[in-house]
């Protein structure tokens, strides 16, 4: 893959971990974080969540932002950034869970069998839900025009 390829790949996993998980399988139901399981349960809802992005399905995916997450974007925002810049063409891969606390998890990303970011999902009201990354606070008091000007410059949308 080229770097191109990669920085756009990378681009768009950072785009989509602005939401939470979701379960398509049971329409959008969150993964209880409660159970015996959890790793398989952080995974499995990070992967639902991926593919529900994916498919384009954005203003369900801002529905599972945790409670800080959805103050830093709204889901007007969210969803014009993801519809101008999402390249849903990707297969990201959640990979690699681990769990930090009761509450708290990291996940990897594959995209084409490449390594990219981390992300932490939280414990939040019984569901695991994406909490904000560095650059979503970043974009936090911008537009979405001016977050899709600035990705779009450097070549990420």
């Amino acid at each position: 893959m080229n770097h191109k390829a990669l920085t756009l790949a990378t681009a768009a996993i950072s785009l989509t971990a602005l939401a939470a998980c979701t379960n398509s399988d049971t329409g959008g139901t969150p993964f209880a974080p409660n159970t015996s399981n959890q790793k398989a349960d952080v995974q499995e809802a990070a992967q639902d969540f991926f593919d529900a992005t994916m498919a384009g399905e954005y203003e369900t995916a801002w529905e599972y932002f945790d409670h800080d997450l959805r103050q830093v974007w709204s889901q007007d925002t969210y969803v014009r950034v993801q519809k101008a810049c999402n390249d849903t063409s990707l297969v990201i891969t959640a990979v690699d869970p681990e769990m930090v606390s009761e509450k708290k998890a990291t996940i990897g990303t594959e995209v084409f069998g490449i390594d990219g970011p981390r992300f932490t999902l939280v414990a939040e009201d019984g569901e695991w839900k994406f909490a904000p990354t560095a650059e979503n606070r970043a974009n936090e008091d911008k537009t979405a025009g001016e977050i899709i000007r600035e990705y779009k410059a450097q070549g990420n949308c």
